[in-house]
């Protein structure tokens, strides 16, 4: 009788082990599938991120070009030296002033003569 015992407790502890393993590849499955969900969720709020500047960017851009009129003007908009300054709110610059703070020659052209 005590064999019978014996080898049911054999057949249950190799039982038991295989269960163990089965349990530890079922939860190594489960954490790389984990991983794998996180992945693809970062992926699309970076895209979900990206789409909802292009669609702020277009709504900005249907509204018109009135929108920017308030916004600073530099140089690349064709004014002159005079222009730039009055724009930049340096209404006390002189060109020349304005020409010297910068280490500039001169916006005022001197010709010599000969």
């Amino acid at each position: 009788m005590t064999q019978f015992y014996a080898i049911q407790l054999c057949k249950a502890t190799m039982t038991i082990e295989k269960l163990r393993q089965e349990n530890v590849v079922l939860r190594m499955g489960d954490q790389s599938q984990v991983a794998k969900l996180k992945d693809t969720i970062s992926e699309q709020q970076f895209q979900i991120q990206a789409l909802q500047n292009k669609l702020d960017m277009w709504k900005m851009m249907s509204n018109g070009p009135y929108l920017f009129h308030f916004q600073p003007v530099g140089r690349s908009a064709n004014l002159s030296a005079e222009g730039y300054w009055n724009a930049t709110c340096r209404h006390n610059y002189t060109p020349q002033a304005a020409a010297d703070s910068f280490g500039q020659t001169s916006a005022v052209v001197l010709h010599s003569k000969p």
